[in-house]
């Protein structure tokens, strides 16, 4: 065996370990990186947490009945009123899938109403 040869692989196991050496040093980098930025994560999930929360308590504040009736007596409100039976229109909602339901498609069943004001 020759010097040079010896020489070769001894230079190409050097590399080679340098370059899992790098490898490895550069995993734990991203790692580090991912793990520093686990608490700064974590706290904006916090605060969109308690930012929802207060939005649906002001939206419940906002839809609360006695709130809305409260509304509804104030001056501005005044012009407001129920329609009548005649200024409702009511459309059925059908099943999507009428066949998979057992049910045939000239038949109505009736499974939401949802009522419109005519002007």
């Amino acid at each position: 065996m020759s010097w040079k040869g010896l020489l070769f692989r001894i230079f190409l196991c050097i590399g080679l370990f340098a370059t899992c050496l790098y490898s490895y040093l550069d995993t734990q980098n991203m790692l580090t990186s991912l793990r520093i930025q686990i608490p700064e994560l974590a706290a904006q999930v916090r605060r969109i947490q308690e930012e929802n929360g207060q939005l649906r308590y002001q939206i419940e504040s906002r839809e609360n009945p006695a709130r809305l009736m409260e509304i509804a007596r104030q001056n501005e409100f005044a012009h407001l009123k129920y329609p009548n039976c005649d200024e409702v229109l009511t459309l059925h909602e059908a099943s999507p899938f009428p066949e998979k339901s057992g049910i045939k498609p000239t038949e109505s069943r009736i499974k939401s109403k949802l009522a419109f004001v005519r002007k």
